[in-house]
């Protein structure tokens, strides 16, 4: 077996190793994205809400609070399902 050969077969066994850890935290990391846009999402609505009322920071951190437990349950639905 040449050089060339064994490169290109640790080189194509590496891309699938490293394909399928990618795949499999595919629902991980999907969940991560949920949490932070949750928390950013209802964050800024409560800011808003928040600016309109004049009564900051209390609907901004009602807004955090809700974000924080949607992107719990989130990432609750993708370990739980695993098991």
């Amino acid at each position: 077996m040449s050089s060339n050969q064994e490169s290109n077969n640790f080189t194509t066994s590496t891309f699938r190793r490293m394909s399928e850890s990618l795949r499999q935290a595919g629902p991980y990391i999907g969940a991560v994205y949920v949490q932070a846009g949750a928390i950013i999402f209802l964050g800024g609505i409560g800011y808003f809400i928040d600016k309109w009322r004049e009564s900051f920071p209390l609907w901004f951190m009602i807004g955090v609070a809700c974000g924080i437990v949607v992107g719990l349950y989130e990432m609750a639905k993708v370990i739980w399902r695993d098991r």
